[in-house]
């Protein structure tokens, strides 16, 4: 239950995120309720976004663990496919994992360890697809879409001790920075409302349960000691441009997976608003090849290994797979060095 206590606190700090865009003068309160007014427009923009673990008392999270993800990305039209160009890491135990994903809107490629792969035609038609029906669950019987304003959700409610803490810069942009403290039980009655409100928009999740029940609220409530909040929206057109979220989180008594955890998200856009040149990579890989690559990868990762042998091991296998091009039987070899 601790290990996903943790995920359930991240994924209720996430909906923070779309929350904080801006306002035309000093008031927080006014700056907070401008957010939800919906004239706010990202059509492109450098996307730079971490999240870091780090478990205190735990055997199974050996130092921090974070995730990073940046690139850019490009809208190219309503309920079209954007264009995007992200690549993510992973880093923990030692051990790095680097992947990516380019669309340019007509292709998609796939990225691991520093190599690219082509999506087929088929397979990149689903993911179209499935882009489209979701963008078309996010909107209203009015067709406008149902952002955070029209789910109910309202920072007011929950942010406390909100105060302007002055200017900062994010990218080349002149920001106001803007701090307070999260009340977790009224994000959590927000979020929850929220929940409500979208099963209405889409009649096909009507007959759906809550997304957090009673006993996980619990769990988090009790779990989150403290959550602090830095907001930067724009000084001209207040747009969010960063937000930094801060939590300590103590595991419940009795608990062996872990003691204490610090988590920290930190997302920032920069560039908004700007054209992002995004193309597709040069000589990726049939897709096939990936498949085989992360089928090797599953026969690694033994118990009680050392992680910085397993680092060694994932470099040496990611440059026989590239040596290995596009013959099949080579890249079966390569996964006898897992």
């Amino acid at each position: 239950m601790p290990a996903r206590l943790l995920i359930l606190v991240i994924a209720a700090l996430l909906a923070v995120v779309p929350a904080a865009c801006g306002g035309e003068d000093e008031d927080v309160g006014a700056i907070l309720e401008e957010t939800f007014s919906g004239d706010k427009q990202v059509d492109s923009g450098r996307l730079a976004l971490t999240v870091e673990v780090d478990a205190e008392g735990s055997e199974q999270i050996q130092g921090p663990v974070s995730i990073e993800v940046a690139g850019p990305f490009q809208r190219r039209g309503e309920n079209e496919l954007p264009a995007f160009d992200l690549s993510a890491t992973l880093r923990g135990a030692g051990v790095t994992y680097e992947a990516g994903a380019v669309s340019t809107g007509d292709a998609g490629f796939l990225r691991f360890q520093g190599q690219d792969y082509a999506l087929s035609d088929e397979v990149f038609a689903q993911f179209r697809q499935g882009f489209e029906e979701a963008r078309k669950e996010k909107q209203g019987d009015d067709g406008a879409e149902a952002d955070l304003a029209t789910l109910g959700i309202d920072p007011n409610k929950w942010l406390t001790n909100a105060r302007v803490a002055g200017e900062a810069k994010v990218g080349d942009a002149d920001t106001t920075r803007i701090t307070g403290d999260v009340d977790v039980p009224k994000l959590l009655d927000d979020l929850e409302q929220a929940a409500e409100k979208a099963r209405e928009l889409d009649p096909d999740r009507k007959d759906e349960g809550t997304e957090i029940t009673a006993e996980q609220r619990a769990q988090i409530e009790e779990a989150v000691q403290d959550v602090k909040v830095e907001i930067y929206t724009g000084e001209e057109d207040r747009i969010l441009r960063r937000i930094v979220l801060d939590a300590e989180v103590r595991a419940p008594e009795g608990a062996e997976e872990f003691d204490t955890a610090k988590l920290q998200f930190d997302y920032a856009i920069t560039e908004l608003n700007e054209d992002q040149q995004i193309q597709a990579p040069e000589n990726p890989k049939p897709f096939r090849e990936l498949e085989r690559q992360l089928e090797g990868l599953g026969l690694g990762g033994a118990p009680g290994r050392d992680s910085k042998t397993d680092q060694r091991d994932l470099e040496r296998y990611t440059e026989c797979v590239k040596r290995a091009d596009d013959d099949s039987a080579a890249v079966q070899e390569c996964a006898d060095l897992l």
